[in-house]
């Protein structure tokens, strides 16, 4: 797992705009990466 770069923020721009369905998959797997230890807790 990376940390999402610059760069790559700027391609999930992108893709947010022209494949929003891809974006919300991506967006929604880093999340649950992200706050998994939250998550768990609750």
């Amino acid at each position: 797992m990376q940390p999402i770069s610059v760069a790559s923020a700027g391609e999930l721009e992108a893709t947010k705009t022209t494949r929003p369905d891809a974006w919300k998959r991506t967006f929604q797997t880093g999340k649950k990466i992200g706050t998994l230890t939250k998550s768990n807790k609750a």
